[in-house]
């Protein structure tokens, strides 16, 4: 049903080219001068709670109203359409500097934002699939290194231990010698070299000590 406010408003383009001070309007918009009232009645059946009067001065300050409000609300989109504007020009900024000193994280922020403000922002969207790819490869790399660095500390303490049981070995200290070639087979199990030695060390403690019968 058509509310007052809209019957009211409706009636302007009937007051523009006529010297009448009111309209009769029924709820369902149809508009009728009074000299027509009975055609207005009989539209509606004779029910006469459904016919409302509209005065000129009414519709005028209605429609003037809505121009205020109409324009305001113009305004305040246009007030908010420069600040978002603003904002996606700075955020725009900040993404390219922050991708070009390689602070990924920033500028993916800043291409978060954007898309707040324009969804299908084709810039932003590259820009977030190219850092999240180079994010992926430095993150492949900083796992590559970490594995790089736990293998070569592993090899250098293991050749530390061989070089430290070698010497032990080359001294006759054959317990100590085998303490050690043990543990260099604990952290490197497939080199055969330190388990070779043990059985070394086992043949010499095995031995008769020189002096003894």
């Amino acid at each position: 049903m058509i509310t007052i406010e809209q019957l009211t408003i409706g009636a302007i383009p009937y007051f523009e080219n006529n010297d009448n001070e009111s309209i009769l309007a029924t709820d369902d918009g149809q508009y009728f001068w009074p000299t027509h009232a009975h055609f207005a009645k009989s539209h509606v059946g004779n029910m006469s709670e459904r016919i409302f009067t509209i005065k000129r001065e009414d519709a005028i300050s209605a429609a003037e109203k809505q121009n205020t409000s109409e324009n305001l609300q113009k305004e305040i989109d246009a007030e908010k359409a420069q600040k978002d504007l603003e904002v996606y020009n700075k955020s725009v900024k900040k993404a390219e500097e922050a991708f070009g000193k390689e602070k990924y994280e920033d500028a993916r922020k800043a291409c978060d934002l954007i898309l707040t403000l324009k969804p299908n922002d084709a810039t932003a969207q590259n820009m977030i699939t190219k850092i999240n790819e180079l994010l992926l490869k430095a993150e492949s790399k900083l796992k590559e290194d970490a594995e790089k660095e736990i293998k070569d500390t592993a090899e250098k303490e293991y050749n530390d231990t061989i070089q430290k049981a070698d010497e032990l070995f080359a001294k006759n200290d054959f317990e100590n010698a085998m303490k050690n070639y043990d543990k260099a087979s604990l952290i490197n199990p497939d080199q055969q070299y330190p388990k070779d030695k043990i059985i070394e060390c086992s043949t010499e403690m095995s031995k008769p000590k020189k002096g003894k019968k």
